[in-house]
């Protein structure tokens, strides 16, 4: 047991030291990166607003039949816009 500890530590020390990095990284690159970020945070948000009630109610942490608020306000809202009776 004691074997495997040293060879861990040895192998963590080992990866620790500093290494070459043989790349060159320019100015666009810090622009893809803050991107990719960005694209990632906002493809979060949006599959949260189409998925997150069916996420949350297959969870068992919001019923399925429950609406969101101001929902009820909404449709009546656009029932009457259109000419429809509510």
């Amino acid at each position: 047991m004691r074997k495997y500890g040293l060879v861990g530590a040895l192998a963590g020390f080992v990866l620790l030291l500093p290494m070459p990095a043989f790349a060159y990284l320019d100015p666009g690159a810090g622009s893809v990166l803050l991107q990719l970020i960005l694209g990632g945070v906002g493809g979060l948000i949006v599959a949260a607003r189409l998925w997150g009630r069916n996420i949350l109610s297959s969870l068992g942490l919001m019923s399925k039949d429950s609406e969101l608020p101001n929902q009820e306000e909404q449709t009546a809202e656009t029932d009457q816009s259109s000419g429809r009776d509510a």
